[in-house]
């Protein structure tokens, strides 16, 4: 399962099938990072620092990812990261949408008078250590709340897309969310590339998506 599609997973409230309530684009933007991640890890595009570079010009076998590739260039090879995730943010709900029904297409969810309901449902409560478990929303939990467990590097980045959308306050009860908040931060901070996207988004602030997209001068 892909970086986008399990990032969505964690911000479905699994009661109501809807979103749970999150800042203005921070989810789009979250999107629009595990996204570059996808690339950066189909070795389509490289990042440096601040920056993107754009390795291919096609990705076989994913039209999705192709086509965020296709955002992405515009006739350029390099671009400022916050430039790429304004360009992909600015897509954000028709790649929400494409997201949910290719989620809707392997059987994970179900739509249902526009809400979108777990097949199966997540566990709400940790699973004892050593148990299997097989959804993002108990792997995350299990991951925070137990400190024997070692992150696995694709957790490591949803824990980081998690974070740069403002998700993890909503995935805990309060006092579950205190005796874990800082073990999340430190898994956060173990993906360099993900973190940084993760600063990007939030350096993003208020700007306005459209003159970021168009300035070859952001950095």
């Amino acid at each position: 399962m892909t970086f986008a599609e399990e990032l969505l997973l964690l911000a479905l409230d699994p009661d109501t099938g809807k979103f749970h309530p999150l800042p203005r684009m921070s989810l789009e933007l979250s999107l629009a990072g595990a996204l570059l991640l996808e690339l950066a890890f189909q070795e389509a595009i490289d990042t440096e620092p601040g920056t993107v570079v754009i390795l291919k010009d096609r990705i076989k076998r994913s039209d999705f990812l192709d086509a965020a590739l296709q955002t992405l260039r515009q006739g350029q090879d390099r671009i400022p990261l916050q430039q790429a995730l304004a360009r992909l943010g600015l897509q954000g709900h028709t790649l929400i949408r494409r997201t949910l029904q290719r989620l809707v297409g392997q059987g994970v969810l179900a739509e249902k008078d526009d809400s979108f309901l777990w097949i199966k449902r997540p566990l709400r409560h940790p699973v004892a250590h050593g148990e299997t478990y097989d959804n993002v929303v108990d792997r995350i939990r299990v991951l925070a709340l137990d400190p024997e467990e070692i992150p696995e590097p694709h957790d490591v980045v949803l824990v980081a897309l998690a974070e740069g959308c403002k998700l993890h306050r909503l995935l805990f009860t309060p006092e579950e969310y205190e005796q874990c908040r800082e073990r999340l931060k430190m898994i956060a901070g173990m993906d360099f590339v993900g973190q940084a996207i993760v600063e990007a988004v939030h350096g993003i602030g208020d700007h306005s998506l459209l003159e970021l997209a168009a300035d070859e001068t952001v950095s």
